[in-house]
């Protein structure tokens, strides 16, 4: 099978998408073809989350039907019963004495632009629909959870990449919406630029010669900033995917350690003010070693393939609402 150089690249694992466009919102689903086993590690102070508890090492379950990445805060959370009801018609869940229960854990990201908009979204049947969507191709940019993420003073998005290496698969995807900025402070080029591959994100390299932010692009920045712009509604979202067989203690391990993407990509990153998480799943399609030198190498490809996740999630955003999108702001600077 080609590879698409995105999350769905490990074989067994698909993701939906469903937008309401009204409201510029949406979800992501990312969906098993079998119970995926599935860690995760917060790293944010602000997340917003549904069954998460039950992905940490001492957890009764140890694998998922669903990981459902939402628009709307805690309101965008239901998009997970919605995943629920479309994972039970397909006798899909933890089985119990009365049925299938699936398990679908969710965070979600800060998207309303309009105190009066939460009431009007219908996030559970968002959440079907991106069941229902789950494929192995999907878009970039404003879609699903992308929908309406800003990403620092830029329009955020819904970024994906994939690595393979000495028989390893790593994939990811990230739902851009950062209190930090992607770009550097002269906007020359995105600051993962270093582990870009063919120009995914525009060749971009930083201007070295004028690395600090001067009065001229400080103004320049500022404008590109949106005067509904908060700073306490911040979140970057991700998800990470192996096609070995790896234990949730060590995937736990291997997101921890993917934490430094954030720090590659966005400056600041894991603030206060950020509710970031990253998941990561595996879909037991390969067995390993488990060596100390096996785990490594799953770490630092996880680290560079997420860092560039997040700029494709930048790089693909188009501009919405009065939010410029990077590559606007790139040659508007020039």
């Amino acid at each position: 099978m080609p590879q698409l150089d995105l999350l769905t690249d490990v074989e067994g694992v698909f993701v939906g998408q469903a937008e309401d466009d009204a409201h510029q919102t949406g979800v992501t689903a990312i969906c098993g073809e079998k119970p995926l086993l599935a860690a995760l590690h917060c790293c944010g102070g602000a997340p917003a989350t549904r069954e998460t508890d039950i992905l940490h090492q001492d957890g009764l379950v140890e694998k998922i039907d669903a990981i459902m990445l939402c628009g709307g805060s805690a309101f965008g959370l239901a998009a997970a019963d919605g995943a629920m009801d479309a994972l039970v018609k397909k006798n899909k869940g933890f089985l119990t004495s009365a049925g299938h229960v699936p398990i679908v854990p969710a965070a979600a990201i800060f998207d309303l632009y309009d105190k009066k908009t939460s009431e009007q979204i219908d996030y559970k049947m968002l959440g079907q629909r991106a069941i229902k969507n789950a494929t192995k191709n999907f878009q970039l940019g404003n879609f699903g959870a992308g929908m309406g993420a800003r990403a620092g003073p830029f329009k955020g998005g819904i970024g994906s990449a994939s690595t393979q290496e000495s028989g390893l698969t790593v994939s990811a995807l990230a739902v851009v919406n950062s209190f930090g900025s992607p770009a550097f402070e002269n906007l020359s080029a995105l600051r993962a630029w270093e582990f870009e591959k063919l120009g995914e994100f525009g060749g971009l390299t930083p201007d070295k010669k004028n690395t600090k932010k001067s009065k001229k692009n400080t103004e320049k920045e500022q404008k590109l900033i949106p005067k509904q712009n908060r700073i306490r509604e911040h979140t970057t979202l991700c998800v990470l995917a192996f096609n070995c067989a790896l234990p949730k203690g060590l995937l736990r391990r291997i997101a921890s350690a993917a934490q430094s993407a954030l720090a590659i990509a966005i400056y600041p990153a894991l603030t206060l003010f950020d509710g970031d998480i990253i998941f990561a799943v595996s879909s037991e399609k390969t067995k390993v070693s488990l060596s100390p030198e096996w785990l490594e190498l799953c770490e630092r490809i996880a680290c560079k393939t997420l860092a560039r996740a997040i700029a494709k999630g930048v790089w693909y955003a188009e501009g919405t609402k009065g939010i410029k999108c990077f590559r606007n702001a790139h040659s508007s600077c020039k």
